[in-house]
């Protein structure tokens, strides 16, 4: 079983609460429409797992030859290709199913184009430049309008401006972090650690300069003590990120107990002061 929790990468569904952002921003935690948000959560958990399955089928050979991916399921033979071929398309199968009952019809663009993005990724966008990581945080952003999809509601432009520069810090930071420690990408060849260190504190600031404006644009007064723990998150996050091999941002948050407790208490803070204002 551990094995094929670890092909899953159930770590990584924790990437998937931002498809929650507009209900907690809307105060809809206590709502039906919670259930819904909660199935397309699940849906897209199994979309994630389907990729990543994939991924690893597309670089496995690759990854026999890293030191830091060779026990992975598919690199190491605990799964077969075949098997690995059969989930992939399984999971993909369910999460479509699963998403019907989101009864959102439009939340398919997103869940489907997640999808595509992610395989346009694995064979010809890891290979481009910059195009790459802008990729990557477009996953993030789809997380995003996905959710708001099911609640058939717009999000507002600071909140996407703010998710965008969040998550180009975030994977700015793990490039930095690989070339530091000489993991291989094609791309490296393009980037300098310099550079990179300097386009993710101009996107960490951008990120925090959005994220006031729209806690402001609220009008809840003590939203502010938010501003104060998202500081506190990324200061966290920046100092023990620098001392990864990868930089994974998954492994940061839970190996790290007072980043998770920032983190969490961020979550819930937020939850409870839109639900009562």
């Amino acid at each position: 079983m551990k094995k094929y929790l670890r092909l899953f990468r159930v770590k990584h569904y924790i990437k998937n609460i931002f498809i929650f952002t507009t209900l907690i921003f809307g105060g809809q935690v206590l709502t039906s429409d919670f259930y819904k948000v909660l199935i397309g959560f699940f849906a897209f958990c199994l979309t994630s797992s389907s990729i990543y399955i994939m991924n690893d089928l597309v670089d496995y050979k690759i990854d026999r030859k890293t030191k830091s991916k060779k026990n992975e399921p598919i690199a190491s033979n605990l799964i077969s290709k075949k098997k690995g071929i059969f989930l992939a398309i399984l999971l993909w199968l369910l999460a479509l199913g699963i998403n019907f009952f989101t009864f959102s019809p439009i939340s398919y663009l997103y869940i489907i184009g997640y999808f595509i993005l992610n395989l346009f990724y694995s064979f010809i966008g890891k290979n481009i430049p910059y195009l790459e990581w802008i990729i990557m945080v477009m996953f993030y952003l789809l997380r995003v309008l996905f959710g708001s999809a099911i609640l058939n509601v717009e999000v507002s432009l600071i909140l996407i401006l703010t998710v965008i520069f969040g998550a180009s810090y975030i994977i700015l930071m793990k490039r930095m972090i690989e070339l530091r420690n000489k993991k291989y990408r094609k791309v490296f060849q393009y980037y300098t650690e310099k550079q990179l260190r300097i386009l993710s504190f101009v996107c960490l600031g951008f990120m925090l300069i959005c994220y006031i404006y729209w806690v402001f644009k609220q009008e809840l007064d003590l939203l502010m003590i938010t501003i104060v723990l998202v500081i506190l998150i990324f200061a966290r996050y920046e100092k023990k990120v620098v001392a990864t091999i990868d930089g994974n941002p998954v492994e940061v948050l839970f190996q790290d107990r007072l980043l998770f407790i920032f983190s969490t208490l961020y979550i819930v803070l937020c939850t409870v002061l839109f639900e009562i204002c």
